[in-house]
């Protein structure tokens, strides 16, 4: 703590506003050990953290983010394995969204709780999509492709629930959905919103629960 306090009071004494990430795909092995985000613990664990960091900091910092991108490391890492921690299991993607979006709205709560100036948004990856035909499954399929990939979790604490992303209806008892949940997902305010651009999409209708086949070009 005391080394990003003095690099707080270093990037403000060069003239320089910090925004905080607090989390960059780095979960720590124990807690990854207890499941990792498909575990429903891990929200309040980090809304914890988030606390902490806010009440230690945020009399210098006032932008906050408590996400990096969450759509990806959750689809990558517990979805299709090809990033940390390499899992390939949609249920477990499931859970993990699920956790994420309860442990998004729960950050902010944290740190609004003991530094009132503070914005709290997050870094959303955004892509285009657009339908490989103009056949109303190819446009169904782009835009189920736009709910689940660029605004899934920037819908959930905007309006406490999630966009209809899935081909067969959201499975809320797979995803370990709670009566109240929609209250816990939505988030006072959102601010300081940052969009990151990578890549366009097209989308193709295809078998499954989602529904969408990603073309990139």
């Amino acid at each position: 703590m005391d080394h990003y306090s003095r690099l707080a009071d270093a990037l403000l004494e060069a003239g320089i506003r910090p925004l905080v990430t607090l989390y960059h795909w780095d979960l720590p092995q124990a807690l990854e050990d207890r499941g990792g985000w498909p575990n429903r613990d891990l929200a309040g664990f980090f809304a914890d953290y988030a606390g902490i960091l806010a009440k230690h900091l945020g009399d210098r910092i006032t932008i906050w983010a408590p996400f990096n991108m969450p759509w990806t490391f959750c689809y990558l890492g517990y979805g299709v394995g090809v990033h940390a921690p390499g899992k390939s299991d949609y249920g477990q993607f499931l859970k993990a969204i699920h956790t994420v979006a309860l442990a998004q709205a729960e950050a902010q709560r944290s740190i609004k709780a003991v530094a009132s100036r503070a914005e709290v948004g997050s870094a959303y990856g955004m892509a285009p999509a657009y339908p490989k035909t103009e056949s109303e499954a190819d446009r169904a399929a782009a835009a189920r492709y736009h709910a689940m990939n660029n605004v899934f979790f920037l819908h959930a604490p905007t309006h406490g629930e999630y966009r209809k992303a899935f081909a067969l209806g959201t499975p809320y008892e797979a995803m370990g959905f709670k009566s109240g949940d929609e209250k816990l997902l939505k988030a006072p305010r959102l601010g300081g919103l940052s969009l990151l651009h990578a890549e366009n999409c097209l989308g193709r209708k295809r078998k499954g629960p989602i529904g969408t086949k990603q073309l990139r070009n």
